[in-house]
């Protein structure tokens, strides 16, 4: 199946497990404030229309949903992207790694370069590491129909009370005396605490991408630190070969924070907990 025709299906199928589904709160909650004063990350969902420099068609994006409230989708004449976000303490991270239509690849570069959000009235900003504005967001219409995507993702995302405190719930702090890593403690490549010959590692790129092997399966994704200094990532699908190694993948999607001490790794989840270590290559 083409990666265009498994997106399609993909949103259909979720769509129809949902449909009749109760229970739900409306969209339209007060506006809400994390930790340090930043905007919580729930500001963010909703079905936006884009303005943005070089758009040259209406753009809509939908963060967030009542199935799926990390999922995103990007809307433009004949184009559908999908892809996933993350967000904490005013820091922003997405990934768009789907799409269908006439789009031939992710076409999104006001999202993909967006680091950092803030809420102007019902509007949400969108601005890059050097602070420029990318985008802004607004409550403006919706995007036209399509058929064969279900109207759900035409329309405002209703989270229940439960999803939206999930979004916004705080990691807890690192143990007393630990201290986050920092963007240049974490880059380079990172290999298992023991040897094995299939040769597993992470490599932590500046560029904010990831890649790994648990020797036989690779998988990769974004990261970023929040400026609380705690770990945002998102990752693609990885094939499931079974093989002697070590896994990279399931710390780097639960790790709350990264912790780099002399030549050693470790990733902690969001409960104080160490989930994994390792050493520099």
């Amino acid at each position: 199946m083409s990666r265009r025709l498994t997106t399609i299906t993909t949103l259909l199928c979720t769509a129809m497990a949902v449909s009749g589904c109760g229970g739900i709160v409306s969209g339209d909650q007060p506006s809400a404030t994390a930790p340090h004063g930043e905007p919580a990350a729930s500001e963010l969902v909703g079905l936006w229309q884009v303005e943005a420099d070089g758009l040259e068609t209406d753009t809509w994006v939908q963060i967030g949903s009542s199935f799926s409230p990390m999922s995103l989708t990007v809307w433009s004449q004949d184009c559908t992207q999908s892809g996933m976000w993350r967000a904490r303490a005013g820091t922003l991270l997405t990934q768009v790694d789907s799409w269908s239509g006439t789009c031939d690849g992710p076409e999104t570069p006001w999202l993909e370069n967006a680091t950092r959000f803030t809420t102007s009235g019902q509007n949400v900003i969108l601005t890059d590491a050097a602070g420029q504005e990318t985008a802004r967001l607004t409550i403006d219409g919706a995007p036209p129909p399509n058929p064969d995507i279900a109207d759900e993702f035409r329309q405002q995302p209703e989270l229940t009370e439960e999803q939206r405190a999930e979004i916004d719930t705080p990691v807890e702090p690192l143990p007393g005396g630990v201290e986050p890593a920092t963007v240049e403690d974490v880059l380079g490549r990172w290999v298992p605490m023991e040897e094995y010959s299939t040769e597993p590692y992470l490599e932590v790129s500046e560029d904010g991408a990831w890649s790994g092997s648990d020797g036989c399966n690779h998988v990769g994704g974004r990261w970023a630190l929040a400026t609380d200094g705690s770990l945002l990532t998102v990752s693609g699908a990885q094939t499931l070969i079974g093989c002697e190694g070590h896994d990279f993948g399931a710390p780097m999607a639960q790790a709350a924070w990264l912790v780099v001490e002399g030549e050693r790794l470790r990733f902690y989840g969001d409960e104080g907990q160490v989930l994994d270590e390792a050493t520099r290559a």
